[in-house]
């Protein structure tokens, strides 16, 4: 009979009380109302096994893509000023101020939604709760044969063994809702705390990306032919048609190079510069072409 409700049986979309059987307690009937009681109390151990084996699968999945992708862009967020210092170009996305607030950010994201949905610890749980699982279908097993024995060379067994045998699975059933008790009890906590976390996430200031302030001024600007060109880090060169630019950059190390042609002049000058920006400062630049 056993061996019948394993091929039958089907994993639980959702975990539920032991199904209901009838049970006949009179003489003749004890021996098969014990085995249908001990292949229910074996179905329900084996099926809440299976539910959580199934269920640890997309948590271990969706955990690990998670967290990999949070320790990428966690160490893109570190490297990003440096790498964008070290390609001095300013024309790219990579390079502008905010980039490794955002790699920072979506990150934090990644981690946030691993621990609302409660993938890794979930998966972690379920594990642990599917292991105790199998150890208690184990011992049911050998206690269930052990029972047994006591009955040899008996048709059925008496009332003070059935009663014993019942005490025996009824127990069974008590530990496996104690195992998923146990293991919800974790998940209410978890769930709770993750709710909090998410709340203060909500509720903070959005962080501000730290800025510097960089001016260019040619003051001679009246005797060159109308127009200058600036690039920044060994960027794209951009035309200035009045005396000065501003810009909005990253703190740091910036080399900032001018040309500028004089009325009449055959050639070009070049100017070139490098400044430290910091943070909340404007820093200026005055050039002359002679």
């Amino acid at each position: 009979m056993a061996d019948e409700l394993s091929e039958q049986r089907v994993v639980p979309k959702d975990l539920g009380p032991t199904p209901k059987a009838a049970f006949d307690w009179s003489d003749g009937k004890r021996l098969h109302s014990l085995s249908t009681l001990h292949d229910t109390v074996s179905s329900k151990i084996n099926g809440t096994a299976e539910w959580y084996m199934r269920g640890k699968k997309w948590r271990r999945k969706f955990g690990r893509m998670a967290r990999v992708a949070a320790m990428v862009l966690a160490t893109l967020a570190a490297a990003q000023p440096t790498i964008a210092e070290m390609s001095r170009s300013q024309d790219g996305l990579w390079a502008r101020p905010g980039v490794a607030t955002i790699f920072a950010l979506v990150a934090a994201a990644l981690l946030l939604l691993d621990r609302f949905f409660g993938a890794s610890t979930g998966w972690v749980r379920y594990v642990t709760a599917g292991l105790a699982l199998n150890d208690l279908r184990d011992e049911l097993e050998s206690a269930w044969r052990l029972e047994c024995s006591t009955w040899a060379n008996q048709p059925e067994p008496n009332i003070d063994q059935t009663k014993h045998a019942l005490t025996l699975l009824h127990g069974f059933i008590a530990r496996v809702n104690d195992v998923v008790r146990v293991e919800t009890e974790a998940w209410k906590a978890e769930f709770q705390s993750a709710l909090q976390q998410v709340e203060e996430y909500a509720r903070a200031a959005p962080h501000r990306v730290e800025q510097a302030g960089l001016k260019v001024v040619v003051a001679n600007f009246d005797q060159t032919e109308g127009s200058w060109m600036i690039s920044l880090n060994g960027g794209t060169p951009e035309t200035v048609t009045g005396p000065e630019k501003a810009y909005t950059l990253t703190p740091g190390q910036m080399q900032v190079a001018v040309e500028a042609k004089l009325k009449g002049a055959e050639k070009k000058l070049r100017r070139e510069e490098i400044v430290l920006l910091k943070a909340g400062e404007i820093t200026t630049i005055p050039l002359s072409f002679a």
